[in-house]
């Protein structure tokens, strides 16, 4: 298998585990960030309103003891016209009330800033009960006032003459609207709460389950809000409790909602709490539909990343593939003996170090190839110098040989004539026998000299 294939099958898939895991652990860490972000804000949100809430509640609180420890209101000297006016004048200072009223210790309505039902018998009313015992009073569940014909929140505070005798009761009514107008200051009323939260549904909820405020649903106001029992009585059988819990902050997901339950707290200063929670429901189809589209987003960025990654390898392995490649043939060529053919590979890697390494020993086996062939190129020209002379001494015997061939001759022709003139005297044979044996001795020395002249050349060569 070629390296290039190896890099490309042991890559992609590494690097696709990789990205994938990756893309999976940080979409897990993203989701439940956005979540837990969500209901927090939604949290920190409902604790703000209530909050609010709870120092509004304070203030009409802080405005009936006002009027408690005035001594106008149980001022003898004043007439019961000059302590109403007193009262209409408070009431267009604090723009709060729908009325005020006072009634005295024989449970009798004797003024009202709208003189309306003056002299009723109201002892029945809770808050006048619990006033005349010295009591500061205030409806935890808004109730229908029948003077007004409207739901109100009742405050009562007594009222004390010189002697610190409860003389009376004064009496406020708050109409439920202004509590509405808390949720349009902070930007809840009409769904405004956020862009993507348009569908979050708002209902202030009392102790008893009865809908104070609802920006989702106006028909349900001060009714019992719907579900509110279930909500309370049903067990999650994984938690072991119910599934939500007025008194403290619970986050559920319920009926495909994800239900956050923020209560009211110990309320505000002398305002102890009305038991108040809202609940705030937010379609979960919405939540995870914007997840759902992250989801999205992260699998398009996550397969671009994983697409460049794949390329990016493909790159990386055909760089490598074609430097190795290239690498080869030169080797390949250099086996073939072109010694010649120049490694010319430019990288900073290893198969850029190996190519170096290869051009050096290219370079020294080239020198020593070189070095080599000048050596054998001198022992040519000296063979053919050797040769030369060899050439010579073959020319040399060749006439040593012919002078050879002469000799014998005559030598034939000397016994020839030996033979002829043995008849002759002996002194013209010794005469021929001496000149024969000079001619002899030098014939030989003559031959002498060639074998060695020849055995000379054959060391030589």
């Amino acid at each position: 298998m070629k390296i290039r294939t190896k890099l490309i099958v042991t890559m992609i898939p590494l690097v696709s585990f990789s990205i994938l895991i990756l893309s999976y652990v940080a979409f897990q860490n993203f989701a439940a960030t956005i979540q837990t972000q969500l209901i927090n804000e939604l949290i920190t949100m409902a604790s703000h309103t209530m909050d609010n809430l709870s120092t509004q509640m304070f203030e009409r609180i802080a405005d009936v003891q006002f009027l408690s420890a005035s001594n106008i209101l149980v001022n003898s000297n004043l007439t019961k016209s000059e302590k109403m006016d007193y009262l209409r004048s408070m009431e267009r200072s604090f723009k709060t009330y729908s009325s005020i009223s006072v009634y005295d210790k024989e449970d009798i309505k004797i003024g009202d800033t709208r003189n309306i039902l003056i002299g009723e018998n109201e002892s029945d009313k809770t808050f006048y009960k619990e006033a005349i015992k010295g009591k500061i009073y205030y409806d935890t569940v808004p109730t229908l006032s029948e003077s007004l014909n409207q739901y109100v929140i009742h405050f009562a505070a007594p009222l004390y003459n010189e002697s610190n005798d409860i003389e009376g009761v004064v009496v406020t009514r708050q109409p439920i609207n202004k509590i509405h107008d808390i949720f349009k200051e902070i930007g809840l009323e009409d769904n405004q709460i956020a862009s993507d939260s348009s569908n979050l549904k708002l209902d202030l909820i009392s102790s008893n389950g009865t809908v104070i405020y609802s920006n989702h649903d106006r028909k349900s106001i001060l009714q019992i809000i719907p579900g509110f029992q279930e909500l309370i009585s049903t067990n999650d059988q994984q938690n072991n409790r119910s599934l939500l819990n007025p008194s403290s902050t619970e986050t559920r997901i319920y009926n495909d909602e994800i239900i956050v339950s923020v209560p009211q707290g110990p309320g505000h200063l002398d305002y102890t709490g009305s038991n108040w929670f809202l609940l705030l429901r937010e379609n979960a189809d919405i939540v995870f539909g914007n997840l759902e589209k992250t989801v999205n987003q992260f699998l398009i960025i996550s397969g671009i990343i994983l697409i460049a990654s794949i390329i990016l390898i493909l790159f990386i392995a055909k760089n490598i593939s074609l430097s190795l490649s290239k690498l080869m043939k030169k080797v390949i060529e250099i086996g073939k003996g072109n010694y010649d053919s120049r490694i010319d590979i430019k990288s900073s890697d290893e198969v850029g170090e190996l190519a170096l390494n290869f051009e050096s020993m290219r370079q020294s086996v080239n020198q020593v190839n070189q070095t080599l062939n000048k050596r054998v190129m001198e022992r040519t020209v000296e063979l053919e110098k050797a040769n030369e002379e060899l050439k010579l001494n073959d020319e040399y015997l060749g006439k040593i040989n012919k002078e050879l061939v002469s000799a014998d001759k005559a030598k034939e022709e000397f016994m020839s004539m030996v033979s002829h003139e043995l008849k002759t005297p002996l002194v013209p044979v010794r005469g021929y026998v001496e000149l024969l044996l000079r001619q002899k001795k030098k014939q030989v020395n003559s031959m002498k000299n060639r074998r060695n002249t020849q055995i000379w050349c054959t060391e030589i060569y």
